[in-house]
């Protein structure tokens, strides 16, 4: 969702270009409900924005050399230790400007207060993953691992969350993701997952 709107279908488009027969796409977007969105919208109403990026990701999928190869819903764990710490990291990013005025902060300090506890702040962000694959080539024969490091693939210790740690929802690490591997994917030399 943060390709401009006009140029989502290009987008998918020009990822469709680069990424090789058989590769994968993998979108991780924030779900648009829940209580920490009903704080964040109130100086960053992503609302239109994720919509539109859903849409272009279904009408890539019905017109577009893509298939889904999966889709997972889940919730990751947020915390804020303060309201300080809330306005660095949501309101204040670095990439982006969201017009902070006094009366803007006052509002969203507000609706936080409620919120926030002797440790800070809790919230569950709901998540949605998309995986896609670029249409053209045959999936690799050989079959995925059962286990990395001696935990099944099932283990309900391998967490949504610990799969993908991250409060922004970006997926972290060098190492192949459970996940990916669950699906099918097999991690070759040369195979890219776009993120």
């Amino acid at each position: 969702h943060h390709v401009p709107l006009p140029l989502l279908a290009q987008a998918l488009a020009e990822v469709a270009r680069v990424l090789r027969p058989g590769g994968h796409l993998y979108v991780s977007e924030p779900v648009y409900a829940g209580p920490l969105n009903e704080v964040v919208r109130l100086f960053n109403d992503e609302g239109t924005v994720r919509a539109a990026a859903q849409a272009a990701l279904d009408a890539a999928l019905a017109s577009g050399p893509w298939r889904q190869v999966a889709e997972e819903r889940f919730a990751s764990a947020v915390h804020f230790k303060d309201f300080a710490d809330f306005e660095q990291r949501m309101m204040r990013p670095s990439f982006a400007d969201h017009h902070i005025d006094d009366a803007k902060l006052a509002a969203v300090q507000q609706a936080l207060q409620p919120h926030l506890g002797a440790d800070g702040a809790h919230f569950t962000r709901p998540m949605h993953v998309r995986l896609l694959q670029r249409q053209g080539f045959a999936p690799a024969t050989s079959q995925p691992p059962a286990a990395v490091d001696g935990k099944p693939f099932s283990d309900p210790a391998a967490t949504w969350n610990q799969r993908f740690a991250s409060a922004d929802g970006f997926l972290f690490g060098t190492e192949p993701n459970a996940w990916l591997r669950e699906q099918g994917v097999i991690w070759q030399a040369g195979q890219r997952v776009l993120c």
